[in-house]
């Protein structure tokens, strides 16, 4: 029977899917009527129903700010409501025929004052009464495989501004800044990170201090981590950072002016850590400088006179002309906070350099996932709750041999929303993709299971072959332990393998258990690969 548009809409909806696209919201893909309107609504509504925002591919043109609020509730009212962080907020654009991109107006009214920046896209948590909540309580709210452009004559604007915490991520999102203010405002921290994003243009591609509503605050979350960052021809700095505790970029490019520290509160404050990474010089003669700590490690710098200039510490020299590699370098501008090398403080920064040439063809490729996810719509793709897996993911149905089933027969296995009660580990195969819908896709043990019985002897809720060249992805679910006998990952694959965005949780602990004396992840044998 072939299936009508009402079914297949109704289908999406029970995977935890909304597509923008389609009824009520008909967001228009071809760029050619203003969609603020439909994407805010559809933004609202997934929340609320617990669902993700799905933009196919095509163009979507904005207007104005898509606000990205978590929900909250007044628990005086029903104490018994979810967690916050159960009602994030989660846009998804497509990886399958092309790709999402959400496109600002040219010239669009509130864009146009680089001293007030605006946002096109605005992650944030409001109390009830409308006032801004803090940051460090915007959960698991997530921005996926979307490009978002900034149009003509809008200096004032921003692509995403997205300062949140404990699961919050924004992955494979990429930023057309030309002619703008900058590609991000803030970035997650405490549990939430950021991979694979670029910038192109604008003043900055990375503004990672207190804006607006959120003028009290740092440009991050404690201690924010970026992965693969590709920042391109900024007019006035790559990155000017003021984040709580520091701030550690691992496999990034940089090409452009370099990256400014301003102060903090604290003193370990818009620090930066960079790792395995890339600056290019262009039109600027500096690569960092500021007042904050610096630490560097395997860095290569182009046409740098100057690698770095820290208030109160000896700069380090660069060639203004070729390659410098930082083999390690670390400095600060007091000796409140000073260098320890082998138990010993040291007065002056320490500094090794390499020989002068270029990094390596693959320099960053340690940190590059080896391929895209596929789309949960994609053919190829095994759907769990479809036939013949036929998963129920209701909480309280026993998945296993659905789910065991799908990942033996096929290479890439989607898990829509819901709660996967399992009675024994899951094993992925050397060549597994198993992925999710993030917080909304639960696997958990079931309590009166025999595999999850023996606290001395707790089982995994998910497991691999011991093989170092496997290539196996867990990627966007949470795995539950809710009971002392089941922990989460006892990963054994090898460097190609990889952990991204999987969400371990232990509470709330079953009644009456006893406590856990086990590693909520366990990685042995050839265990390794991307987390």
């Amino acid at each position: 029977m072939a299936i009508t548009f009402a079914l297949a809409v109704a289908a999406a909806a029970s995977y935890g899917i909304l597509d923008v696209t389609k009824p009520p919201y008909n967001a228009d893909p071809s760029g050619k009527s203003d969609s603020t309107k439909a994407i805010q609504e559809a933004v609202n509504d997934a929340r609320d129903g617990r669902m993700v925002v799905y933009f196919p591919a095509g163009t979507y043109r904005v207007s104005d700010t898509i606000i990205a609020n978590q929900q909250n509730h007044d628990r005086r009212e029903n104490p018994l409501l979810g967690r916050r962080d159960d009602f994030p907020c989660v846009l998804w654009g497509s990886t399958r025929g092309g790709r999402a991109r959400i496109v600002l107006a040219d010239n669009a009214p509130g864009f146009q004052d680089p001293a007030n920046p605006k946002p096109v896209i605005y992650f944030i948590s409001f109390r009830q009464d409308g006032t801004v909540d803090n940051p460090n309580i915007s959960f698991s709210q997530m921005i996926i495989s979307l490009d978002v452009e900034l149009g003509r004559a809008n200096p004032g604007a921003i692509g995403v501004d997205h300062q949140g915490a404990q699961g919050s991520v924004a992955e494979d999102v990429h930023v057309n800044a030309e002619g703008a203010f900058a590609g991000f405002r803030g970035v997650c921290g405490s549990g939430g990170s950021f991979s694979h994003i670029s910038v192109r243009g604008g003043r900055y591609g990375l503004y990672l201090a207190g804006l607006g509503l959120q003028k009290a605050f740092s440009g991050s979350q404690p201690s924010p981590i970026i992965s693969y960052l590709t920042l391109v021809g900024q007019t006035e700095a790559s990155i000017l950072s003021a984040t709580r505790g520091p701030l550690t970029l691992v496999g990034a490019l940089i090409e452009g002016p370099g990256i400014r520290l301003e102060g903090a509160r604290n003193p370990f404050d818009g620090a930066l850590n960079m790792v395995d990474s890339v600056i290019r010089l262009r039109g600027s003669a500096r690569a960092i400088s500021g007042n904050r700590p610096v630490y560097l490690n395997n860095v290569y710098v182009e046409n740098a006179r100057e690698i770095a200039r820290i208030d109160n510490a000896p700069p380090l020299s660069g060639r203004a002309k070729g390659w410098t590699h930082v083999i390690e370098y670390a400095a600060s501008p007091s000796q409140l906070y000073p260098i320890w090398v082998n138990g010993a403080k040291r007065s002056e920064p320490l500094a090794e350099l390499g020989p002068e040439g270029p990094p390596p063809e693959d320099f960053r490729r340690a940190h590059q996932w080896e391929e895209p996810l596929p789309s949960w719509d994609d053919p190829a793709v095994a759907n769990v709750k479809e036939p013949p897996y036929s998963a129920k993911g209701d909480g309280l149905s026993d998945d296993t041999d659905a789910i065991q089933r799908a990942l033996d027969e096929k290479r890439d296995v989607f898990l829509p929303k819901g709660i996967y009660c399992i009675s024994r580990p899951l094993r992925l195969r050397a060549v597994s993709r198993l992925f999710g819908l993030g917080v909304h896709s639960k696997i958990v043990p079931k309590a009166d299971s025999p595999a999850f019985a023996d606290p001395a002897k707790p089982s995994p809720l998910l497991t691999t072959p011991n093989d170092a060249e496997a290539t196996c992805v867990a990627a966007l679910f949470q795995l539950w332990c809710r009971i002392p006998g089941a922990y989460a990952i006892y990963w054994r694959a090898g460097r190609n393998s990889m952990v991204r965005n999987v969400r371990t949780k232990l509470s709330p602990w079953e009644k009456g258990a006893g406590p856990a004396n086990h590693p909520v992840i366990l990685i042995e044998g050839h265990g390794g690969g991307r987390w």
